[in-house]
């Protein structure tokens, strides 16, 4: 035990190291030339992540077969893509002061004019950022997403983040103080005390941005994505719901090296309805599928979207939650089954 340990300590001081020394070496270079360098990177990764890799195509694969005529390429060039773009993404994050360079606009929107990220919905976004009450903004892992909430914040909004905790500490007082940096700050969910942290937040009229589109242990709704109900982790949108928040899906997509389109749309909702935060996650489920069905190599295929089943009690059997093997063995079972017009 001592000796992994050491192991792992040793690991993750190297690890830290190259990250470290990664980040001042980027900022060095050319911008075009660090995100094509990163791109090259992610490509590599993913060539050696080989069960990410095997998770990624056979996902691909069923979703090809839900929507055919968005993909042009084949399932492992698509997946080798994503993680490119992942590359890309993190490069762009060590040149976030560049990537956010923006002008006042002459329109007299509150919204500035950003040379690299072009944005429908800004109208939106500008009428959120004067009513300075407190919305909530659902996105998901398409395109490069930290820049999405460093983009909110530019334009005005308080956002905090609600998140899952990196597994390293170090990594973590790097995105603490990437978002201080651009005007915006992280909630980490873990425990009870996280609510009371959300609540405070609310009450101190900042807008809530979380990303909603991964299978968590967390108490969720289940809607269908590509056909196959998939887990939606509800407490924010419960939250939401009860506070009267707007309620908004943003995604942002690459349209070119160092060019990015945000994508913002209000969510109406009933907060009466009895099925109400499954109504919302269907209406965000569509408009992300729309966007990774036009950016299929911007999505995190490697997750496994749907791990967990609405008619299993995993908190009382642990043992049913799906490996690798077993997973990817099952979603084949449903491709094979959309194909022959079962599912």
């Amino acid at each position: 035990m001592a000796v992994d340990q050491k192991q792992n300590s040793f690991r993750y001081a190297v690890l830290l190291f190259l990250f470290r020394r990664t980040v001042e070496f980027s900022r060095l270079l050319p911008v075009a030339f660090a995100v094509r360098l990163g791109h090259g990177i992610g490509y590599v990764v993913g060539l050696l992540s080989k069960r990410e890799l095997r998770i990624a195509v056979a996902q691909i694969d069923f979703v090809r077969r839900v929507v055919p005529e968005a993909f042009h390429e084949n399932s492992r060039k698509i997946a080798l893509k994503s993680f490119a773009h992942i590359g890309e993404c993190i490069t762009e994050i060590f040149l976030f002061s560049r990537m956010l360079e923006c002008t006042t606009a002459k329109d007299g929107s509150v919204i500035p004019h950003f040379a690299h990220i072009r944005a429908t919905g800004a109208d939106l976004c500008g009428e959120l950022v004067r009513n300075k009450k407190p919305c909530l903004a659902i996105s998901g892992h398409i395109g490069n997403f930290e820049l999405l909430a460093a983009y909110h914040a530019k334009c005005g909004l308080r956002v905090t983040t609600i998140g899952r905790e990196p597994n390293y500490s170090e990594l973590s007082r790097f995105i603490d103080e990437l978002r201080t940096g651009y005007g915006a700050e992280s909630i980490w969910r873990h425990g009870r005390a996280a609510a009371s942290v959300i609540l405070k937040a609310l009450r101190n009229g900042r807008s809530l941005a979380v990303l909603l589109d991964q299978d968590t242990a967390l108490e969720s709704v289940y809607v269908p994505f590509f056909t196959i109900p998939a887990a939606y982790p509800r407490a924010v949108v419960d939250l939401a719901v009860r506070n009267r928040l707007r309620i908004v899906s943003t995604f942002i997509v690459r349209e070119s090296l160092l060019q990015h389109h945000v994508i913002t749309e209000e969510i109406v909702y009933n907060p009466d309805s009895p099925n109400v935060v499954a109504e919302i996650f269907e209406v965000y489920g569509k408009r992300l599928e729309a966007q990774i069905a036009k950016h299929a190599h911007q999505w995190i295929w490697w997750h496994r979207r749907w791990r967990r089943r609405p008619e299993v009690d995993y908190k009382a059997d642990p043992s049913a939650l799906r490996g690798t093997t077993q997973y990817i063995s099952w979603l084949k079972d449903e491709e094979n089954k959309l194909s022959k017009g079962k599912l």
